[in-house]
């Protein structure tokens, strides 16, 4: 048999990538298991309960309704609010759609706390996290953006924590949402 040079690199590419996506796969299951088994603290649930919720949306939302009060705060309005629809629900939904990948949660071993009915990356509460930092993130502004960007890191870790998404997912949420956030920045 005949073994072309683009079949040869096609094969390796392929190798490559399968190899990547299997070492991901170990981390993932790794990090879970040592959070699920030895660092998961119950009493910790509640506090990232908080922050889970946080990252659905609705503050980004109460954010928006108080910035309408603030005519200086006005200008956010509609970059909050366009992040907001298409990280949680346009660039989220439909990678999630798209990716075939069950949630940590769904793992024989594992106790889960919530039903799921979607796949699990991304991590749409960090994504949506991350853009909404970004959008709002100013130059000049150390504390702030911290604040905002810290708040996004609870949210994500939020996620690990509670036994919803791989470390990945929330990886991926990060950079996604950042990107596109930056993004929605810029065009404002």
């Amino acid at each position: 048999q005949k073994w072309s040079t683009s079949r040869i690199c096609t094969n390796a590419y392929r190798d490559s990538i399968l190899f990547c996506v299997n070492g991901l796969w170990q981390m993932d299951l790794e990090v879970f298991r040592a959070i699920h088994f030895g660092l998961h603290r119950d009493w910790l649930d509640p506090i990232f309960w908080a922050f889970s919720y946080s990252g659905l949306g609705w503050m980004q939302g109460l954010a928006i309704l108080l910035m309408l009060t603030r005519k200086d705060f006005r200008q956010w309005v509609a970059p909050l609010f366009a992040s907001l629809l298409v990280s949680g629900f346009v660039l989220g939904d439909s990678l999630k759609a798209l990716i075939p990948r069950e949630r940590p949660s769904n793992l024989p071993w594992a106790h889960p706390q919530e039903e799921f009915f979607t796949r699990s990356f991304p991590s749409g509460h960090t994504l949506a996290a991350f853009c909404s930092a970004a959008v709002l993130s100013r130059p000049g502004h150390r504390a702030g953006n911290a604040g905002l960007y810290a708040a996004a890191a609870a949210i994500g870790a939020s996620r690990i924590h509670l036994r919803d998404h791989h470390a990945s997912d929330v990886l991926g949420g990060v950079v996604i949402g950042t990107a596109l956030g930056l993004v929605v920045r810029a065009l404002r």
